[in-house]
């Protein structure tokens, strides 16, 4: 009944309005140590040894006075994604194959103004519920050609992807450019998603 006593105490309810106070069990005594109607200080405050009291600062009045529970918190875990549908790879590969003698038409323009311009055009890309591509934006490419990089954005806009299972899908996707070898342009299988 002390713990209750002080919570109600803590609260700021004076001694005369404990017998309505829901925690005081309907007592309407001041109990010894708690604060008196008329300075709010405790009883016997001006007598208390101070030198040997031992007070938390960081507390307020409240948290000093209700009694210490340890409560635990649940913290949230992340969503499960391992249902969510996924855009295949195999789709975002068939696109932009498709795409490619455009996409290194975005290119040869660059390679002309620099023969050994070479590196990664990135893009993140959402697809849409309809199949567009919409926003494109460039994504911390390395190609030192900001013509061709916007080249190869207007044409990623233009495509028409496979529609996504559920809502839209945000991917990340690298071409890989390059002035020699077998291959001009380089297709990853899978974009970062």
């Amino acid at each position: 009944m002390m713990g209750r006593i002080s919570i109600c105490m803590a609260l700021g309810v004076s001694a005369s309005a404990l017998a309505g106070c829901p925690h005081s069990g309907g007592a309407d005594t001041t109990p010894a140590g708690a604060a008196t109607p008329s300075t709010g200080l405790p009883e016997d405050a001006s007598t208390a040894d101070v030198s040997t009291a031992s007070v938390d600062a960081s507390l307020t009045p409240v948290e000093a006075a209700a009694p210490s529970v340890e409560a635990s918190i649940p913290t949230p875990s992340p969503p499960d994604m391992t249902s969510a549908p996924a855009y295949p790879p195999s789709a975002l590969l068939e696109t932009f194959s498709n795409a490619k003698a455009k996409l290194i038409a975005c290119y040869e323009p660059g390679r002309k103004r620099n023969p050994k311009l070479r590196g990664k055009v990135i893009v993140k890309l959402t697809i849409n519920t309809d199949g567009s591509a919409k926003p494109v934006v460039n994504q911390n490419s390395n190609l030192e050609d900001p013509e061709v990089i916007a080249c190869v954005i207007r044409t990623v806009k233009s495509l028409r992807f496979p529609k996504p299972v559920e809502g839209s899908v945000t991917v990340t996707y690298p071409f890989i450019f390059r002035p020699t070898g077998d291959e001009t342009l380089i297709l990853p299988e899978a974009g970062k998603q």
